[in-house]
């Protein structure tokens, strides 16, 4: 009889001991809604910055490109062009593809817009302040110009003497930015920096 009781307690003893309490599940959910929480905020941090990342590569083909048109306009009498080059928009969410015709005439031939919470911002020193620049490829070399209000002194044009930077940057508070350096040889390069 005494056998039958112990193995009655011991039954029980081991239905309370396999099964969880209510503060053990409560913690379980606790951790993982705070590891959920982490990872989907974190990928979007993720995400934004190869929103970014994206971007200036974009502006940097864009360059490039309008650098390679600028070379291969050079003697070319279809449609005689004195150069090609990037007008980067005075909002900084937009930049334009724009050629320079031989009789002087700017034309916008496309237009390229950021993702949203991407712009480019004007930095602290002289040659940090791209926006409403264009930066100008004239061939044959191509030479390297910058005009810094196209709209009302589109002749005014500057030799870049100091590298050039462009920055592109996220309108969170993220302090992660991509420069874009255009050198007084015309060679483009992005640096990653942090404020």
């Amino acid at each position: 009889m005494n056998s039958n009781k112990f193995l009655q307690i011991s039954k029980n003893h081991r239905a309370k001991s396999r099964a969880f309490t209510l503060i053990e599940m409560l913690v379980t959910i606790s951790i993982i809604t705070l590891l959920t929480t982490m990872v989907i905020s974190y990928s979007r941090a993720g995400q934004s910055i190869n929103n970014l990342r994206r971007a200036t590569e974009q502006l940097m083909a864009d360059l490039k490109r309008a650098q390679s048109l600028s070379m291969l306009s050079f003697g070319s009498t279809e449609a005689p062009v004195e150069g090609w080059g990037i007008e980067i928009d005075e909002n900084g969410d937009k930049y334009y593809l724009i050629s320079k015709s031989d009789t002087g005439v700017f034309n916008r031939e496309s237009s390229i817009s950021f993702r949203k919470g991407i712009s480019i911002v004007n930095g602290e020193l002289d040659n940090e302040n791209s926006l409403g620049k264009t930066f100008f490829f004239i061939p044959p070399e191509p030479t390297v110009v910058y005009i810094e209000d196209i709209e009302h002194n589109p002749t005014d044009e500057k030799d870049i003497i100091d590298d050039q930077i462009i920055i592109l940057k996220l309108s969170s508070p993220d302090v992660t930015k991509y420069e874009i350096v255009i050198s007084s040889t015309g060679m483009i390069y992005k640096k990653l920096s942090s404020e």
